[in-house]
């Protein structure tokens, strides 16, 4: 084994989303990373460090060989621009989107020169260059929010979760420039004997656990298709908590819908059917056609669409509330002419969310169930 290997990872929502991962991995820290005031941090395996530093320094110290492996954010290897690093892994934590957010209305004509207030400086300039735009780019470090509400800039480049932040300073996402996940890094140059076996060792967590919630879910589909309603009802009340003598019985009844559609407020009842409108309109113009023509020799050239007769749906439920699950899978299948939609959404304690039938109900979904394995 090597004598040591340094993972560095940035603080805040990596770090917590990445210990997870570490534990798949075997490694789980010796330290509280909350408490400590340890640079180093030790964890159960003896030759496997920690350090936990600022985001934008984490490829720094992977590319000059401080840390054998690094976890950041591809905004921060975007703006870092490094040529000395491989990315081996998407991690698929700390997701949001590098956006270009402003005041509706308020943004200069195309003709004008942006100004643009951003802590990922050189990421914008290649963004806006690419489309042959001159903008000013000022540097700011934080409040970004606030840059296009006092006049100091346009717009404002920077990282959207939920947009709620955006949303509340009055500011809403005019363009995407980037998904953002958090990355696996690794030194193009490291020599470190016997690290890329061990670099397979640490990554095998990955592969394992999906061979795992594979077998475990072709376990699952074999026993419905040998023992049918009887396996559906057993595995509804495993996972859900949710007794029912018959599958009957864990059908959603359309007045349901339309009971949680009335009971919700008035401004959330208006926000699912502004956005229902809107998916409509969209998908609307997205919609393919079928289409033909003859050449000269007769050949007959073409393309036929075609909608699916029946889709099923899955919507995440229980106390947490999707509702744009429903608008977003619905609302297309219906535009393209399925005749049939299943919705499926867990019901944890036989609980449903309120949102998600109301949306059901908007999106005219035809079948409800509430199990995980309907």
């Amino acid at each position: 084994m090597p004598d040591s290997l340094t993972i560095a990872v940035s603080k805040g929502r990596i770090l917590k989303d990445a210990l997870p991962l570490l534990t798949h991995a075997g490694i789980e820290l010796v330290d509280d990373p909350a408490t400590t005031r340890k640079l180093i941090l030790d964890t159960s395996v003896a030759y496997v460090k920690l350090v936990v530093i600022r985001a934008a320094d984490v490829p720094t110290f992977v590319e000059y060989g401080a840390a054998d492996l690094g976890i950041a954010g591809k905004d921060v290897l975007m703006e870092y621009g490094g040529h000395g690093l491989y990315e081996p892994l998407d991690l698929n934590i700390a997701r949001c989107r590098l956006m270009v957010a402003g005041i509706p209305g308020n943004v200069p004509e195309s003709s004008s020169r942006l100004r643009v207030a951003t802590k990922y400086v050189a990421t914008t300039r290649r963004y806006y260059a690419q489309q042959g735009k001159q903008v000013e780019i000022i540097k700011l470090y934080g409040s970004m929010e606030l840059a296009p509400l006092v006049g100091l800039a346009d717009v404002i480049v920077d990282l959207v979760d939920t947009g709620n932040t955006l949303r509340a300073n009055g500011l809403e996402p005019l363009e995407s420039i980037a998904e953002i996940s958090s990355r696996l890094i690794v030194n193009k140059a490291t020599t470190h004997a016997q690290f890329w076996s061990q670099l397979d060792s640490l990554l095998a967590w990955d592969a394992a656990s999906d061979e795992a919630v594979a077998q475990t879910v072709k376990g699952i589909l074999k026993d419905v298709r040998a023992r049918g309603d009887a396996a559906v009802l057993e595995y509804t009340h495993r996972f859900d908590r949710l007794q029912a003598a018959t599958v009957a019985e864990l059908e959603i009844h359309p007045d349901r819908l339309a009971a949680a559609l009335a009971r919700i407020p008035a401004e959330e009842r208006a926000a699912l059917a502004f956005s229902a409108e809107r998916l409509r309109a969209y998908h609307q113009h997205q919609k393919g056609e079928s289409w033909s023509y003859t050449e000269a020799d007769g050949t007959l050239l073409g393309q036929k669409v075609t909608p699916l007769d029946r889709v099923g749906l899955y919507v995440p439920g229980g106390k947490a509330a999707y509702p744009s699950s429903v608008l977003m899978t619905a609302i297309p299948a219906k535009v393209a002419g399925v005749g049939e939609l299943i919705m499926v959404v867990p019901t944890p304690d036989g609980e449903v969310n309120d949102l998600v039938l109301a949306a059901a109900q908007i999106a005219q979904v035809d079948h409800r169930n509430d199990s995980a394995c309907r």
